[in-house]
């Protein structure tokens, strides 16, 4: 394996657990990496090879069915992704310490909060990473605005 798979796999977890803990009634997700490969194969929902990436966009396109996003790959340099290097910096920080910094740093309302991901996500992620996925659920789609009204 390698950075880059990992750096994929850290998307794809971070999407999952948003849709857990958000609701996503926007079309769109919008999400940075560092990780130029990363974001080219998310912008593909594709690569050349059957590794692991390819079983961690598998499970993207998954997770973007079921929860109705698309998601938005935008490259982002270290140097101007100010709270993800606050954040890879302050492991030496409790959570609750690190909250109260983050917040003071990068203020938010309503305010900054830790959330886990669930074990299904967890779980989905292992698999992936060990190249062995579950077979494909359909998800019903949900009907758009425009054919509701």
């Amino acid at each position: 394996m390698t950075n880059s798979d990992f750096e994929l796999a850290a998307l794809v977890l971070g999407c999952a657990t948003l849709a857990d803990h958000t609701p996503m009634h926007y079309p769109a997700v919008w999400c940075g990496s560092e990780d130029t490969l990363v974001v080219s194969w998310c912008r593909r929902g594709s690569t050349s090879t059957t590794k692991v990436n390819a079983h961690l966009l598998r499970w993207l396109a998954q997770l973007s069915q079921q929860h109705t996003f698309t998601l938005k790959p935008v490259n982002v340099t270290g140097k101007t992704n100010h709270i993800a290097d606050f954040c890879s910096r302050s492991f030496h920080l409790s959570d609750q310490d690190f909250l109260l910094q983050l917040q003071s740093t990068f203020p938010i309302k309503p305010s900054w909060h830790i959330v886990q991901p669930s074990k299904e996500n967890v779980s989905g992620m292992i698999s992936a990473l060990s190249c062995k996925m579950s077979p494909w659920e359909l998800q019903p789609t949900k009907p758009s605005q425009a054919q509701t009204t």
